[in-house]
């Protein structure tokens, strides 16, 4: 299990949640697995952790010494066939984790979100995000909402920003109360450090016509993940390069923290 290897990608760290959770189920510490596995408990810790590229022959090396079931262990080893993708779908099916995206924001050290047409998940309240998910008509509000609780835990303690178009507070998921609550939410999180910029309906966007999370980490390449309704996609380089230009243009034509408060402060006033 060595060699030149490429970057993690969004699949690694899928994949090694899976495999820690077979290895635990297996009843073997991470030790003790490197050793049967003849790797090192460092190497073992980074493949768990979607820190490593892993392959095919990885998957099925662990796999087989955890004695996973023949039908679960084709399905994982189908997942790190193809090696390296620049785009890698994912999609909603039972037996895979409900929020991949927690997964991939873990290692983040920083995570920069456009947002289209309304408030990004970990800004959301739960009047309003309850209003917003009966809206996008999710089968469970719970577990939806769960899900939602569980990546704002993963991105507690980085360094967050977020571009918040202004067609995204058109309308008042969860109704007036709701959303004036909601308003004070982003005021208070402004306050409280983190980044939160306005962009005006009027400038020019160019390519930004949807909604795009990219992640940041301090020893492997950014990836973005854009949200569809049955899934999702994570790119890779170089499929991202035109999100790092339209960053840039972010960067140049939104508000400052300041007056993106200071609009927050006016709309609610009308509520």
């Amino acid at each position: 299990m060595s060699g030149t290897r490429r970057p993690p990608q969004a699949r690694d760290r899928m994949l090694g949640l899976h495999l820690r959770q077979h290895r635990v189920e297996r009843g073997l510490t991470l030790e003790a697995a490197a050793e049967q596995a003849c790797m090192s408990s460092a190497t073992m810790s980074r493949t768990e952790s979607g820190k490593r590229h892993v392959t095919a022959e990885d998957v099925a090396a662990l796999l087989a010494l955890y004695r996973v079931a023949p039908e679960r262990r084709t399905q994982l080893v189908s997942a790190a066939r193809g090696g390296y993708r620049p785009i890698w779908w994912t999609e909603r099916a039972p037996g895979w984790p409900p929020d991949i995206l927690g997964v991939c924001t873990a290692n983040a050290h920083a995570v920069t979100e456009f947002a289209l047409n309304a408030i990004p998940h970990v800004l959301q309240t739960r009047r309003y995000g309850l209003g917003h998910l009966r809206a996008c008509a999710a089968a469970d509000l719970d577990a939806a909402w769960a899900a939602r609780e569980e990546l704002r835990g993963a991105r507690e303690l980085l360094e967050q920003t977020f571009f918040l178009h202004e067609s995204a507070l058109q309308t008042p998921y969860g109704g007036p109360g709701a959303f004036g609550e909601q308003l004070h939410h982003l005021r208070v999180a402004t306050e409280r450090g983190i980044g939160v910029r306005l962009v005006r309906a009027g400038v020019p966007l160019g390519s930004l016509n949807h909604g795009w999370a990219m992640m940041e980490y301090p020893d492997s390449p950014p990836m973005v993940y854009v949200e569809l309704q049955e899934g999702g996609l994570f790119l890779h380089e170089p499929a991202i390069g035109g999100y790092r230009a339209d960053l840039a243009r972010l960067r140049e034509v939104a508000c400052t923290i300041q007056e993106t408060r200071a609009h927050f402060a006016r709309l609610a006033a009308h509520i």
